[in-house]
């Protein structure tokens, strides 16, 4: 817990992924509300999946969505991936 109240405060800056820092203080910002409307969404898709599903009891998804992008390369291509990668883990 102390190490993300000084990362809050900002006296520690670790030196990672500008997108993964995006992503650790939008997680940071979040509010109640906001996770409120997610578990919704969850329960919404999990009954959904449950009645699509029926007896069976397994779901077989992709685990990546294609060929990562190359390292130290276009940050553009990156994003895309990692959206099409956070579509997939969506479900999890």
């Amino acid at each position: 817990m102390n190490s993300r109240i000084t990362m809050v405060n900002g006296t520690v800056k670790p030196d990672v992924d500008p997108g993964l820092s995006e992503w650790v203080w939008e997680a940071l910002r979040t509010t109640d509300e906001n996770v409120d409307a997610c578990h919704s969404v969850k329960t919404q898709l999990r009954a959904a999946l449950n009645a699509l599903l029926g007896d069976f009891c397994v779901l077989a998804i992709p685990t990546v969505p294609g060929l990562p992008p190359k390292l130290h390369g276009d940050p553009t291509p990156l994003e895309a991936f990692r959206a099409k990668a956070f579509s997939l883990l969506i479900i999890a």
